[in-house]
């Protein structure tokens, strides 16, 4: 009866005043994002830090941006802190409390909290904490230590160029102080790109430049050197210095860091210094390199500037004017000079080549004559517009214009309307520009089955054999033919003349037929193909190769030869495989 009424009158009120079983924290009202101030000492080393918005400033022993996520990191360690192992302590200086070897005062709100570190434990890897007004010791994991530096210096951010949160900059200027290097890029907020303002106005190179500024954005100070405001500049040479970087808004300096000489004993640094806090700091010398490069390397070199997706009409002038038309997805059609579907892997590989397309030289920055580059009235032309993708005429904006001019030295002067700027181009690279709408036709010479195929001829000059087609591999020499068939090898033959596919074309017309070497004698294919009562003959007639060994071939399409490059792997199963063989050697 004792045992019962002690249980039910004191002991069951233990275990409810005890709470959940297990640890609980040590500072349980703590919020670390709600701590506005901070005082960290460590030995003799005191720093003050404050909040600003989603950062931390040091506020002594010198005033400068601090490194956010070690302090972050340090409030998040004060957090977690768990009630483990008590110890009642009659006196403080047992466990190294009496004079802490660390102390952290954090404000939030009207609450202050101060934690005192003491000595490491004699075993365990820990160390003895102190909460004022929280009873009795604990002791917590050593590592709280390391994130308390001893060196004031390393709370500061080692970030070279840092702004307040919030601030944006708009331009990037390298301000050369002599005769040096120099130049201003703008940034656009309507097309997102960055502009050249200095020493001219011009494209930026959108990669060069974004590389540029994320390597000044992620360059750190290697090291802090003085922070004396009336320190003499002449020996880190910034009196004057070489050249000053700016980050700024509109005509506002926003932040500015000079850059002075090398270190004699370390060539992989040199001295700079933030005007805002004008401290002396060292950083890379690869840094202060990529800044003072010539404005020109800067400059895009891009002739034309569009979005590839966006163009539905493409137009050439030049030998002929030539309109190619989007009618929908990823189909292309010749409308203008011929009617005709365009290679849609030829129009995308023009698109892809053009966007591409990079100037050789900056011929002239600013010209008001275009006469003597042969673009008051160019000899070619290129337009990308955007529109709809029904086949109709496109009416709207030009996406991007070219204008291509005379030749000198294996270049051609190029310009863009919008610009004053002549431009000199790769005589190959002009060269991508299809001079006649037949080079963008659809490279597909015909498709048909094998199983139709019903009579198959080789003819070269006076000699002729037929084969007659009976069956998948089955085909017999024809009345009158001579020689040895293999069927499996007709038959692959067949299969791919079906496919037929032109590497490229070379021409149209008979005028084109002659001039590229073909003869009346020329080595031929004929195909007899029959599709219910309807009866075709099919026809390739093979020429002369090109010096590179390219065959070249000829079929009637619209009702005239056109001249192509025939497949190199089927050109040799059929010099192979079939009884009658083109003469031996390119014709010259």
């Amino acid at each position: 009866m004792g045992l019962f009424t002690f249980i039910f009158f004191f002991e069951r009120h233990w275990d409810r005043a005890a709470g959940p079983l297990g640890p609980t924290l040590l500072l349980p009202q703590f919020r670390p994002q709600a701590v506005g101030a901070l005082q960290v000492r460590r030995g003799t080393q005191f720093v003050r830090l404050q909040r600003e918005g989603e950062s931390w400033r040091l506020a002594a022993p010198v005033n400068y941006p601090a490194q956010p996520v070690m302090v972050d990191n340090l409030l998040q360690a004060l957090a977690r802190m768990e009630r483990q192992n008590p110890i009642h302590a009659k006196t403080l200086a047992d466990f190294g409390l009496a004079d802490p070897a660390a102390l952290i005062v954090a404000q939030q709100g009207d609450t202050r909290t101060e934690v005192q570190v003491g000595a490491l434990t004699p075993v365990g890897g820990q160390v003895y904490v102190r909460v004022v007004g929280v009873e009795d010791v604990y002791t917590m994991d050593a590592s709280l230590l390391s994130l308390i530096p001893e060196n004031a210096d390393a709370w500061r951010s080692t970030a070279l160029l840092s702004l307040p949160g919030g601030t944006a900059f708009d331009r990037f200027e390298v301000r050369s102080t002599t005769k040096g290097v120099g130049y201003a890029l703008q940034f656009n907020t309507t097309n997102r790109l960055w502009r050249l303002s200095k020493p001219m106005q011009a494209r930026a190179d959108r990669v060069k430049v974004e590389s540029a500024l994320l390597k000044c954005l992620q360059a750190r100070v290697s090291r802090f050197v003085t922070d004396n405001p009336g320190v003499e500049l002449e020996p880190y040479g910034l009196q004057p210095p070489k050249f000053e970087l700016v980050l700024g808004a509109g005509t506002n300096d926003l932040l500015v860091v000079q850059f002075g000489a090398g270190v004699t004993n370390n060539p992989d640094l040199v001295y700079a210094r933030r005007m805002s806090h004008t401290n002396v700091v060292l950083v890379p010398h690869d840094l202060a390199e990529q800044l003072q490069v010539p404005f020109v390397t800067l400059r895009d070199r891009h002739l034309l500037a569009f979005p590839p997706g966006a163009v539905t009409q493409i137009e050439v002038r030049q030998q002929e004017n030539i309109v190619i038309r989007k009618t929908g997805t990823n189909q292309w059609r010749l409308v203008e000079p011929l009617d005709l579907p365009a290679d849609n892997s030829l129009v995308r590989e023009l698109i892809a080549d053009l966007y591409s397309f990079e100037v050789a030289e900056f011929e002239k920055d600013v010209v008001t004559d275009f006469a003597g580059y042969g673009l008051e009235k160019p000899m070619a032309q290129v337009f990308f517009k955007a529109g709809n993708t029904n086949g109709t005429a496109v009416t709207n904006s030009v996406l991007a214009q070219a204008d291509f001019g005379t030749n000198a030295a294996g270049r051609f002067f190029a310009r863009r309307p919008d610009e004053s700027s002549v431009y000199a181009v790769r005589e190959e690279d002009f060269l991508k520009v299809p001079q006649y709408a037949w080079q963008l036709r659809d490279r597909r010479v015909w498709n048909f089955s094998a199983t139709n195929v019903t009579r198959f001829t080789v003819s070269q000059g006076g000699r002729t054999m037929q084969l007659l087609h009976r069956g998948t591999n089955e085909w017999l020499l024809a009345p009158g033919s001579e020689g040895l068939v293999n069927e499996y090898a007709v038959e692959e033959i067949v299969y791919r003349l079906g496919e037929l596919t032109a590497g490229a074309w070379f021409g149209r017309g008979e005028e084109a037929r002659t001039n590229l070497g073909f003869t009346n004698h020329s080595y031929r294919l004929e195909l007899e193909l029959r599709d219910g009562d309807r009866t075709q003959t099919l026809a390739v007639e093979f020429g002369p190769s090109l010096r590179s060994q390219i065959p070249l071939a000829t079929v009637q399409l619209e009702g005239q030869p056109w001249i192509f490059q025939f497949p190199w792997q089927l050109f040799q199963m059929i010099q192979r495989d079939l009884p009658l063989k083109r003469p031996a050697g390119p014709e010259k």
